[in-house]
């Protein structure tokens, strides 16, 4: 029997072209490794189109851009020093892309956040939301960028970021992200608390490819050592 969930009644979308995510953690008392993996709705069926893309990764060795091999590492930087943002160029024919970052910190005394944008496109053409794990959620339409996490305060709670999202970058479509972060807490008086949210977000873009990615904070620069890592799918 697989197991079901079903969302809260506040997730019904009512507005056309709304984005909803959920997420469910669990485990499975396995002594052996995984050797199949079973997709099911718990009512119905799938129907045609549906997309599911099953890959294991070793950042360590992944293969390098050019390689014959389905995932190839496109960026992998770690900051030497404070910048206020970070272009990566991104290749043509990559249709899934994933977005890393770990311990990236600011050097401002607010909470900004920190987001991506696609392309140059400095425009309102983006939608974001946000889910606090324990707290609500908030979703911004026609945003300038898609936000990826928190970081800084550098005075208070000394937010170092830490997480992931996918990225949908298939023509014909709008470029779709989701993922996972987090902050470790370094100052104030929650020291070593471990927070963090799901986010989700698209750019309404549907006729180009991701060429570049732009990554900001809102507010003040990155620090040294902040790290983001791109590894893009060739299908």
């Amino acid at each position: 029997m697989l197991p079901t969930a079903s969302p809260p009644a506040s997730n019904t979308p009512s507005v056309a072209g709304s984005r909803f995510s959920d997420s469910l953690p669990c485990k499975l008392a396995l002594s052996a490794p995984i050797t199949s993996l079973v997709l099911a709705f718990a009512a119905g069926d799938i129907t045609a189109n549906s997309r599911f893309i099953l890959r294991g990764l070793n950042l360590s060795g992944a293969p390098h851009i050019g390689t014959p091999d389905i995932v190839q590492l496109l960026h992998d930087k770690t900051l030497a020093g404070t910048s206020a943002s970070e272009t990566f160029a991104i290749p043509a024919g990559f249709e899934e892309l994933l977005l890393l970052w770990s311990d990236v910190y600011g050097d401002t005394i607010g909470q900004p956040n920190f987001g991506a944008q696609f392309n140059g496109d400095t425009g309102a053409h983006y939608d974001t939301s946000e889910t606090f794990f324990g707290g609500g959620s908030n979703t911004t339409n026609a945003a300038t960028a898609i936000k990826l996490d928190f970081i800084s305060d550098t005075d208070g709670e000394q937010r170092h970021a830490t997480g992931f999202v996918t990225i949908s970058n298939r023509k014909g479509q709008e470029k779709v992200v989701f993922g996972y972060n987090m902050w470790a807490v370094k100052g104030g008086g929650t020291v070593e608390d471990v927070l963090g949210l799901h986010g989700e977000g698209k750019w309404r873009n549907k006729e180009d490819e991701i060429s570049s990615i732009v990554l900001a904070p809102s507010a003040g620069n990155f620090v040294a050592d902040s790290r983001f890592t791109i590894l893009g799918l060739k299908l």
